[in-house]
């Protein structure tokens, strides 16, 4: 099966560590999660730890389908892994993402990644529409994250 990976980047003026604690908070990643925005009708929930190995952040919306995000491993402050699920009617979809986090003197850059194995079908069709979706909404995301961190870290 053809392997999309896909990699979305800010830069943000804080410590790598207030960053990684904000991003490894599940029960706050609505604060700047960026796919409610695309449907309204999406509710979620956390269970779980709030933080770290085993915290969970579960969505259901009409046009999102549904979905699961656990945190699987920290490498504190520099990288969060988690397993993603996604259901659509009866199939299941399995893929990774990881927040990578690289402390540059007194600013972080973070990058939102994603890997997912695809049919031949869902590969082309994720390089010709879905891709650069995706990753713009991932950018979209970690801006507003740079927002909150930044106006956290003044204040």
């Amino acid at each position: 099966m053809p392997h999309t990976h896909l990699d979305a980047s800010i830069t943000i003026q804080a410590p790598a560590q207030r960053v990684f604690d904000r991003i490894g908070d599940l029960s706050r990643f609505n604060d700047w999660n960026p796919f409610p925005s695309m449907d309204p009708t999406t509710t979620s929930n956390h269970e779980g730890p709030a933080f770290g190995p085993g915290a969970v952040f579960n969505y259901e919306g009409k046009r999102l389908g549904k979905g699961r995000m656990e945190i699987t491993t920290v490498h504190a402050p520099h990288r969060i892994d988690i397993d993603m699920t996604f259901w659509r009617g009866h199939s299941e979809t399995r893929s990774k993402a990881a927040f990578i986090i690289v402390a540059e003197g007194g600013v972080t850059e973070v990058h939102w990644t994603f890997d997912e194995d695809r049919g031949v079908g869902m590969y082309l069709l994720g390089k010709l529409f879905f891709d650069r979706m995706m990753t713009n909404t991932f950018r979209g995301g970690l801006e507003t994250l740079k927002s909150l961190v930044e106006a956290e870290s003044r204040g």
